[in-house]
């Protein structure tokens, strides 16, 4: 079998969180798709618990490729923007790190986001320097 190494990480929620390094580093079968990634990252990754319980992110790729939205609201069950089917090794570049980041988005309501990405919103969204950067 056939796997792909990805580097999984995330922004910081708070000024403390910015001590310590959020990347972890895995191995994932290169037939893995987004819907198995996504359900098994918020068992293995760890995500901070936001007061109140509204922490948003959007996942994204350094492809870069915008891929889904979860929330601690909704137990991280993801908004898929690419299909859930789509095999994980097609998420990424080839000859390239693959790094998967989660950007958070702080409390914003996970549907508006969501809104906001499929009508165009984010598409000046740029990878720099392992974050996303709406310049």
């Amino acid at each position: 079998m056939q796997y792909i190494d990805v580097v999984v990480d995330r922004d910081s929620v708070c000024m403390a969180d910015d001590i310590v390094d959020h990347r972890r580093n895995y191995s994932f079968s290169v037939k893995m798709t987004m819907y198995e990634l996504l359900t098994i990252l918020p068992q293995q990754y760890d995500f901070p618990r936001i007061g109140g319980g509204k922490a948003c992110w959007v996942v994204a790729t350094n492809r870069p490729l915008i891929c889904a939205v979860v929330a601690q609201e909704e137990n991280y069950k993801p908004r898929y923007i690419i299909s859930s089917i789509t095999p994980i090794l097609q998420m990424f570049l080839e000859g390239q790190d693959s790094i998967l980041h989660f950007n958070y988005l702080t409390q914003d309501k996970p549907s508006a986001i969501f809104k906001k990405i499929q009508q165009g919103y984010y598409k000046e969204m740029r990878w720099n320097n392992l974050h996303w950067d709406s310049r």
